[in-house]
Parts: C-alpha cells; structure tokens; sequence
C-alpha cells in the first residue's frame, strides 16, 4: 500500500476531476436516440458475423496489462521490453485506472447486453460499467506513449490498439460509443504524461 501511495504522490498526478472527465468524454447517447440504435445496430452485426477464432482471439485481451495488450499474441514489442516498459509506466497506469474508475461511477452506463437481451457476448462478462472501455484506454493510452519510444513501429502499435478497441466491441461488452470515448480520455491522459 504504501509503494501505490508513493508512487500517485511523489510526482505530478494525471488523476483527473470527475467533472473534468465529464466535459472531456460528454455524455453517452442516450436510449431512444439514432445514435444509440447506431451502437446496438452495430453490435447486432457483429454479433451475426463473428467467428469462432476472432472471439477467441477478442478473449485473450482479458487481462489489460501492457505485456498482455503489446506483447501476447504476435505483439509488436518484445516481453522483455514490454516488462521493462511496464515497469517505467506503472504510475500512469495505475492513474488511468483511477480515472476510468471515476468515469465509469460518473456515467454509469450498462453494458450493451444488460440493456439488449438479444445479445451474446462472446468474452467474459463485465461487472463495471461501461462508458468508457476501460480496456480500449488502456490500450490508446499505452499505445500512444510507445509510439514515442518506439516510432520505428508506430503502425503496430497503434494498430494493436484498435484491435483490442475492437475486440470489446466485437466481443459483445461495449458499446461502439464507449470505444469513442475511451479514445478521447486516452489521448489526454497520455498527453498529459508525454508533456513531463
């Protein structure tokens, strides 16, 4: 307890406000409304169209650790340097968990197939809400902080990112519209780390 302590309070935190969430993400379209039928008519599709393999595939980003997330599954860094990475990113990365958790509480969006008994998700159930996808941030945000280490491998990286985005949603767990906002609270969260 007391090495998380010293690592959120020894430096310059990126935990943000739970109102400066709110105005950075915007509300999540409400039931009723086109975007909302956008979100479900996507889901429905992919849902439909899925394989066997990309839902296994989707599975295996269970776990949103940056080893899991870039090295696993043929990903662009090597286990060596994602465990070496992981380590330097530990604050970061225990600060967006902090800043996921508060949007989560704050939205309290359901998940899509809490709402829409027509729905099969394919990976493991989530019992937290679900604007934004706190793995896709995880992933946006790693993603954009190892493209500045890591710039020979830029088209990846951020490939692999939208990947395990995609899985969520692919999966059966997000709603496309929480991928949307997972992007936007990871561009400035990892801005606000790039800017150290």
């Amino acid at each position: 307890m007391f090495i998380l302590f010293f690592l959120l309070f020894t430096a310059e935190s990126q935990i943000l406000s739970e109102q400066e969430i709110s105005d950075l993400l915007g509300p999540f379209p409400v039931l009723g409304t086109a975007d909302s039928q956008a979100d479900f008519d996507e889901l429905l599709r992919l849902q439909k169209t899925r394989t066997k393999a990309e839902c296994e595939a989707a599975a295996k980003n269970e776990t949103p650790t940056l080893l899991n997330l870039f090295s696993a599954n043929d990903g662009p860094l090597t286990e060596t340097e994602a465990k070496r990475i992981s380590i330097e990113l530990m604050k970061v990365y225990l600060e967006a968990g902090i800043n996921i958790k508060t949007a989560k509480k704050h939205f309290e969006r359901p998940r899509p197939y809490v709402i829409e008994n027509k729905l099969k998700p394919c990976i493991k159930l989530e019992d937290s809400y679900a604007y934004p996808s706190g793995h896709a941030t995880l992933g946006y945000m790693l993603a954009q902080i190892l493209v500045e280490k890591y710039p020979e491998r830029r088209e990846t990286i951020l490939r692999r990112a939208e990947q395990v985005a995609h899985n969520r949603v692919l999966g059966g767990v997000h709603h496309p519209s929480d991928i949307i906002a997972a992007k936007k609270l990871a561009e400035a969260l990892a801005n606000l780390y790039l800017a150290k």
